[in-house]
């Protein structure tokens, strides 16, 4: 037991440790993980507040309310198993320390369960996250109730262990492929893109399945949840009416295929470490034709060459884009019925211009591109600054490369949203023009966040998109410019009705430009700095 909670806290440490921010000495700038980690609850609990709240009212209605555990716990497990699959890969089959590792005298299961644990500890305070909203949502339309505060903390404790068995398994996976194949970025990035193809499947099949008030749409949801989904099931009976039976069920299906896959990992755990180290010293040399250019443009191939062969990189700043692509598309199949879901629901004539620009504007906020471009350089950093180019070059192309890969997607989705939900031409454009301008704004934030909290001694990849200080502040800088737009949107409405949209549109062209100006005047130095 001893040397299993010395394991535990060394794998504990890491992830919080990762979760500071410091350029090449650390010491320079000291901290940042509590601020982070606030940021990425509140993250969470912001985004499972936007279902609770409107689902509950209607579930209940339907006589379903106890749907809303089930609904909240299936979102809860398949983001909290993209946010950890990478991280079961870094962690529990890192290779940075693999010396230590294999001359532990340890066995290979204590090793896995020992750095599980440390996983489970995230995946506990990022399901708390989740959850909180959903408990408080379902009380407030059922009463208060200590009971089911009670079960809700002992339930979440296990659904917990839910996305530790997916990232285990995925974790595994990606280790073998990268031991075995010279480019298995391509087999990786198929992986995370049919599980985010999953999660935003079943985020669009809940907003459309509680897109009612009458029981039919809720009766089809408790039907599923009675067939592969009954876990969430037996998840939301335990915690709605306290049935042991459901526990008793929920707590072997959550424990044991943890033990049983760890236990299985841990036979071949040791070969899979040494192959991974031996494939990482390999270096394969391949003649091939060079071709001409500018500088600019061999700087953003190389950044996009980065992008796509990086999957943590790739899939957690793609996430938003994606989302609002599958927005449009919701908007284009189901736009029609939302002014009458509004109306069911005690909301006739409800703004639904200013609610599809906040919902974009979200998704926009959350792809961070910029935010981890500068720190992803990490000890090769001097190679890009040896360069015969200038700072600024670089920097520049770092900013067109977010632009360039979201504006496809922008204009394409606020054209949907804007034609879907029968807002007019104009406002679809103006939709898709706002989400431009908030792109360039965005873009340029993160690299003057990623300037002043680098994290370039990262031991991986997974620390610097996921866990960075940068990452965090660079999606709370997005959320800000977000609101501030929506409040600039409502004075003016105010003051002329109809002149909302196009004083949002000044004030993000505003805020774009000084960014700009900040970063080509402040930015060389600060990337010049970076290793000083």
């Amino acid at each position: 037991m001893r040397k299993f909670r010395a394991l535990f806290w060394a794998s504990f440490r890491g992830l919080t440790y990762s979760l500071g921010f410091g350029g090449r000495k650390s010491s320079k700038r000291a901290g940042g993980g509590p601020a982070v980690l606030v940021l990425m609850l509140v993250l969470c609990a912001f985004m499972s507040s936007t279902y609770s709240f409107p689902l509950a009212p209607v579930l209940v209605q339907a006589g379903q309310a106890p749907l809303l555990f089930a609904l909240l716990g299936m979102m809860t497990v398949a983001l909290c198993a993209i946010f950890t699959a990478i991280g079961a890969r870094e962690v529990v089959f890192g290779t940075k320390d693999i010396d230590i590792v294999l001359a532990l005298p340890v066995s290979p299961f204590s090793l896995i369960l020992a750095r599980l644990a440390a996983l489970y500890v995230e995946n506990l305070v990022l399901t708390a996250a989740w959850l909180t909203p959903a408990g408080v949502a379902y009380m407030l339309q059922t009463g208060f109730s200590v009971g089911v505060s009670l079960r809700l903390v002992l339930a979440a404790a296990l659904l917990a262990l839910g996305p530790v068995f997916i990232a285990l398994a995925v974790g595994f996976v990606l280790a073998f492929i990268s031991s075995r194949f010279t480019r298995h970025a391509l087999v990786e990035n198929i992986l995370y893109f049919a599980m985010l193809l999953l999660v935003v499947g079943g985020s669009l099949w809940a907003s459309f399945s509680g897109a009612g008030s009458q029981g039919a749409n809720a009766q089809a949801m408790q039907f599923s949840f009675s067939g592969g989904l009954a876990p969430l099931q037996w998840f939301a009976d335990f915690v709605a009416a306290g049935s042991v039976y459901a526990l008793v069920k929920l707590a072997a299906i959550c424990l044991v295929p943890v033990l049983a896959l760890a236990a299985l990992c841990s036979r071949s755990y040791n070969r899979v470490l040494a192959a991974l180290q031996n494939h990482g010293g390999r270096s394969d040399y391949r003649l091939g034709q060079m071709q001409g250019g500018s500088a600019f443009r061999a700087l953003l191939k190389k950044e996009k060459a980065r992008y796509l062969n990086t999957s943590i990189y790739l899939f957690n700043t793609i996430m938003g884009l994606l989302m609002l692509l599958a927005a449009g598309i919701a908007a284009m199949i189901k736009g029609g019925d939302l002014a009458g879901f509004l109306a069911e629901n005690g909301m006739p004539g409800a703004p639904v211009l200013p609610m599809a620009a906040g919902a974009m504007g979200f998704c926009l906020a959350l792809t961070a591109i910029t935010a981890s471009s500068v720190s992803l350089e990490g000890n090769t950093l001097w190679v890009l600054q040896s360069l015969p180019v200038s700072a600024q070059q670089v920097l520049r192309a770092k900013a067109a490369f977010h632009q360039f890969l979201a504006a496809p997607f922008t204009v394409l989705s606020g054209l949907m949203l804007g034609l879907g939900l029968e807002t007019g031409v104009v406002s679809a454009v103006e939709l898709a023009v706002g989400g431009l301008l908030l792109n360039w704004a965005v873009a340029s934030a993160g690299l003057l966040i990623n300037l002043t909290f680098p994290k370039l001694d990262a031991v991986n990849d997974m620390v610097v998109v996921k866990q960075s200080a940068a990452s965090g502040f660079s999606m709370l800088a997005g959320v800000g410019l977000v609101a501030a737009a929506g409040l600039t949107w409502w004075l003016a409405t105010r003051l002329a009705p109809g002149a909302g949209l196009p004083a949002a549109l000044v004030m993000l062209a505003m805020c774009g430009g000084v960014l700009q100006l900040t970063l080509q005047k402040k930015g060389p130095e600060m990337f010049r700095a970076l290793t000083d």
